[in-house]
């Protein structure tokens, strides 16, 4: 199977631009991408990751993004599903 990926969107909800110094996924099958560019203040951005779809198996995993936020610098985004065998196509004769 091809790696799968999902998006997590962050809102900017302060009055100063937030910026994403770091994401850091719990192990090496898991790959974030972010922009390094401020988050307005009422604006979102996205965070891509990506994760292995190689074994047919329920998986979690966990990413930490480290910000500038004075409240809340540290977040725990998760990522829970199975990821299941493709279905072959049955020919008819």
């Amino acid at each position: 199977g091809a790696d799968g990926h999902t998006f997590f969107t962050v809102t900017n909800t302060g009055d100063k631009p937030l910026i994403i110094s770091k994401v850091q996924p719990s192990c090496g099958c898991t790959t974030p991408e972010w922009s390094q560019d401020p988050i307005m203040a009422g604006k979102s951005a996205k965070i891509k990751v990506g994760y292995n779809t190689q074994l047919v198996n329920p998986f979690q995993k966990m990413v930490e993004v480290y910000s500038n936020d004075p409240k809340n610098s540290r977040s725990v985004l998760y990522i829970k599903g199975t990821v299941t065998a493709d279905a072959s196509p049955v020919a008819k004769s």
